[in-house]
């Protein structure tokens, strides 16, 4: 071995020609940094989930004490952002993740939907009231991710299947996204607010409710009356036809009842409201026209 025409002695040229082995690299191998590294930004996953690619316990701490994952929770890690002092996450990332990761069959519903579509000003975009997420059996780590704001597990068992729930671009909505290419699953407008509908009246208002729906002029009755047939909520069904009723959009008219079963009988929701007549529900007053005004399908 030569070098600008000095002579090298042959002991050094074992020293050079031998591959140096760093310990750092075996104890942190580069399929464990590759694995990371192929993460998103923001991107949200568990040990299993890393352990499933092959990483160990320790190579995930290794990668946590190397600031290439950020950990949110034991056993719960994210792909850093840049800020790194943030102690919660939001919980449209942890949505994104879990739809695009993971698989999970979840999406957003309710007055956290109607808020991201634009179609809410009373419920801010960034606020504290929880956001509510569609999942029939959510991992136990998935309610241990810190978020604000808060998001309320539930059941979707006011809808079978997909029917009326859509995929948003979440940079249309101005949402952080780990990946440009991931969407977000969520209730369209007209799932969105048979939702909400569906928690009167001890989870939202009436004002809530009928304020909302002042602005659902663009709802597609096809979609509308597809929903009411599948809905397994009598008193979801009235109240739509209630305050869809009292507003008159212009898709009312399109919506075919036909095949929609709306229960029977009377049915009390408020202490000391009165009897709405053609649905058959006991409402706050001020909610309750006189059966001569009504103009909307027969059922």
């Amino acid at each position: 071995m030569r070098s600008f025409g000095l002579s090298i002695p042959e002991s050094l040229d074992l020293v050079y020609e031998t591959p140096i082995l760093y310990p750092e690299m075996k104890q942190n191998s580069p399929s464990a940094n590759q694995v990371a590294a192929a993460l998103p930004l923001g991107a949200i996953v568990d040990s299993g989930w890393l352990g499933s690619r092959g990483l160990s316990r320790k190579q995930q701490s290794n990668l946590e004490q190397a600031n290439m994952l950020r950990r949110l929770a034991p056993g719960i890690y994210q792909r850093p952002i840049m800020d790194f002092l943030q102690d919660e996450t939001d919980p449209y990332t942890l949505l994104l993740s879990l739809q695009n990761l993971h698989g999970a069959a979840a999406h957003i519903g309710g007055s956290g939907a109607l808020s991201i579509q634009g179609l809410s000003h009373y419920l801010p975009l960034g606020g504290k009231m929880p956001i509510t997420v569609y999942i029939d059996q959510p991992s136990p780590w998935m309610k241990r991710v810190p978020v604000a704001p808060p998001i309320k597990w539930q059941k979707p068992s006011l809808i079978n299947g997909d029917l009326g729930i859509v995929d948003l671009d979440p940079l249309q909505y101005r949402l952080f996204t780990p990946n440009p290419a991931w969407r977000l699953k969520t209730s369209g407008p007209e799932r969105a607010i048979m939702e909400l509908i569906e928690d009167l009246p001890n989870g939202t208002s009436f004002h809530l409710v009928d304020t909302t729906f002042q602005s659902l002029s663009n709802l597609r009755p096809r979609l509308v009356s597809s929903l009411l047939k599948s809905c397994k909520s009598v008193k979801a069904k009235r109240l739509f036809m209630i305050f869809a009723e009292r507003h008159q959009h212009s898709w009312l008219k399109h919506i075919k009842l036909d095949e929609v079963d709306f229960g029977s009988g009377k049915r009390s929701l408020v202490a000391g409201g009165r009897l709405e007549p053609k649905y058959q529900l006991t409402l706050p007053e001020e909610y309750v026209r006189n059966e001569e005004d009504y103009d909307g399908p027969e059922i």
